[in-house]
């Protein structure tokens, strides 16, 4: 098995090379400055090289906020750029997977989201993201398109990931109380890719359980006290989102439904409050 992981540099992308690399495959990991997917001619000059089995394409922009005021280049990226892969993989008869998002959805209805549910995002980086999950699944339909939402692990930059950190800053933290959805541990999810690695269609994957972002601050502060961490947080305030002043709408619900994972790949996702566990053992 031959592996190409675009966005090797990324959150995701770190533990998808981890994890091949693990099982003795041979990876090829390239970021934007030596693998930039939006240019086809580098594209091509890797797939010749290389010549993988199988490509993973983690690279994104993935600063919701920012892309509102940079529509065009999240387009770029997130849409011609999943494309442009798309064409590589379909010339090199390569298995091609897409890290899509919950945020295709707009969170208006209560409950879970399944991978058949219509997408009407609320944000561009939604908006481009759905696009680029439409231009993978033209130009190759034989991709796989995975969903993980509320993605966090080591060195990230997410909100989840900067907890612990958060914790010992400052005296008290604000979070948003009415947002709910599922959580996503990097590691776990790298599992999931290759466990889909040879699927089609588009696939949810998050750890089980809804949660809102209030009640999983609540638990990492909880987790690390017990634990013998020394905090200077004092206090978890649970506050309106609106308060926060964000340019990017977020969904309220963005639930991702994994019920066909567990069915067709036999296991299901593990607790949050086991991901968190691991999380803060690291």
């Amino acid at each position: 098995m031959r592996v190409w992981i675009l966005g090797g540099q990324g959150l995701l992308g770190k533990s998808v090379l981890r994890m091949y690399e693990a099982r003795g495959c041979t990876v090829l990991a390239t970021g934007k400055k030596d693998g930039d997917i939006c240019n086809p001619s580098i594209l091509e000059t890797h797939a010749k090289r290389f010549e993988p089995t199988h490509i993973v394409n983690c690279a994104a922009f993935t600063d919701v906020d920012a892309a509102e005021n940079h529509e065009a280049l999240a387009y770029e990226i997130n849409a011609k750029g999943a494309r442009n892969v798309a064409n590589i993989a379909k010339e090199q008869g390569a298995k091609c997977m897409y890290i899509s998002t919950d945020y295709v959805f707009d969170g208006a209805q209560p409950g879970s989201y399944d991978e058949k549910a219509p997408c009407f995002p609320c944000n561009v980086y939604g908006k481009s993201k759905r696009e680029g999950e439409q231009a993978v699944m033209e130009a190759y339909p034989s991709s796989c398109i995975l969903r993980i939402s509320w993605l966090f692990g080591h060195q990230g930059r997410t909100f989840f990931s900067s907890l612990p950190r958060l914790m010992k800053e400052r005296k008290e933290i604000r979070v948003a109380k009415e947002q709910q959805g599922r959580l996503t541990y990097v590691e776990d999810a790298a599992e999931a890719i290759f466990s889909l690695q040879e699927q089609s269609g588009i696939w949810h994957f998050a750890n089980r359980g809804t949660v809102t972002r209030f009640e999983v601050a609540t638990y990492v502060r909880e987790k690390l006290l017990k634990d013998g961490c020394s905090l200077a947080c004092q206090e978890i305030i649970p506050v309106e989102a609106s308060l926060f002043m964000q340019q990017a709408a977020r969904p309220t619900f963005s639930i991702l439904n994994t019920e066909k994972y567990t069915k067709e790949i036999g296991h299901s996702p593990r607790d949050w409050q086991k991901a968190i566990d691991d999380f803060l053992k690291e």
